[in-house]
């Protein structure tokens, strides 16, 4: 979404979810829509360039790439709590193609359970985050705004 709107597509549809708001002046309901700061940064042309490109390059095609050399199926780290659309592609353990998730369907509750028990420190970036990944807007922005006010470390 924010890519095309950088590349300057206006298409209605896309506007509405920008900018959250309907064409007959409604707002939009729903997770299809971009979060606060996000949509203020990019239609203050303060947002860095995006690309949807960036998971091909960084999982897609290793992962592909390990597969076709080594004959074996990745093992993605992949849960159904992070999205809405995950929760419904994966239902066990194995997508489709019989690559393994181990992670499915570990739920926030036991994930928190598991850095209690085995001691493991987050960065303090998650004490503002639940995720740091390609979701809406990107870590290098979330990062240098939380540094700002030195949350980070």
């Amino acid at each position: 979404m924010i890519s095309r709107w950088q590349d300057g597509s206006r298409q209605p549809y896309l506007i509405e979810r920008v900018t959250g708001k309907f064409a007959n002046g409604e707002d939009v309901k729903g997770r299809f829509k971009l979060n606060k700061t996000a949509k203020e940064l990019l239609l203050n042309n303060q947002l860095h360039k995006i690309s949807p490109k960036c998971c091909t390059f960084l999982k897609k095609r290793p992962a592909r790439k390990f597969e076709k050399e080594s004959g074996l199926k990745p093992i993605l780290g992949v849960r159904g709590n992070e999205s809405g659309l995950r929760k419904t592609q994966y239902k066990s353990c194995f997508t489709k193609d019989m690559k393994f998730t181990p992670i499915w369907d570990l739920t926030d509750d036991l994930l928190e359970q598991i850095y209690k028990k085995y001691n493991i420190e987050l960065p303090n970036i998650y004490k503002y985050l639940k995720r740091t990944g390609c979701m809406r807007l990107s870590l290098s922005v979330v990062t240098s705004m939380i540094q700002k006010k030195n949350y980070l470390y």
